[in-house]
């Protein structure tokens, strides 16, 4: 009956705000509010990050220490594979998910989805400057230059992936828009 799905859904919010270790009473009553069960999706491992730990994450891509494995891992979180909320809009996550099955895989040598990812990146002169500020913030000044001048194709494809990340998820955009805490 109606009552009993509605129960259920309460019971099933509340054992994942439970198991997401959800301490307030407003971010609990937020999570036990849903209409249905269907609509819960599994916790998506990035949404505990902080601000510093993002920023991290964008350095380590760039410089490489981050493994293409562990960037594939992170592209197909933001893209909501696995059930995890998506950080891009549903349509576009729904039709990567449709086209990469078995999700991204970025570093291969013929990547059908890094061509996807390129293409998703706004053609905008405004937000390919400011990305080259961020890029060399990341990576260094001097190493940025030094590597566009030298065709670098794993700097080309890694600051390729983090322009994508900034320019075309939500993940970014907190750290993007918050004011200087300093």
């Amino acid at each position: 009956t109606n009552q009993a799905m509605r129960l259920l859904c309460a019971l099933s919010c509340l054992a994942l705000a439970l198991a997401l270790g959800t301490r307030s009473r407003a971010s609990l009553r937020r999570a036990t509010a849903c209409p249905r069960a269907a609509h819960v999706r599994a916790y998506n491992p990035l949404d505990g990050e902080s601000d510093f730990d993002r920023y991290q994450t964008l350095r380590n891509i760039v410089d490489g220490t981050a493994a293409g494995e562990e960037v594939d891992r992170l592209v197909a979180l933001l893209l909501g594979f696995g059930g995890h909320s998506a950080y891009v809009d549903d349509a576009r996550a729904h039709a990567w998910q449709t086209e990469f099955v078995n999700g991204p895989d970025l570093f291969a040598e013929v990547s059908d989805s890094f061509a996807w990812l390129e293409s998703d990146i706004p053609d905008d002169d405004d937000q390919a400057a400011a990305m080259r500020v961020l890029l060399e913030a990341l990576y260094g000044e001097e190493a940025v230059a030094v590597a566009q001048r030298t065709g670098d194709p794993d700097f080309a494809r890694r600051s390729t992936i983090v322009s994508w990340m900034v320019l075309t998820t939500t993940y970014w955009s907190d750290i993007v828009a918050a004011p200087s805490r300093f």
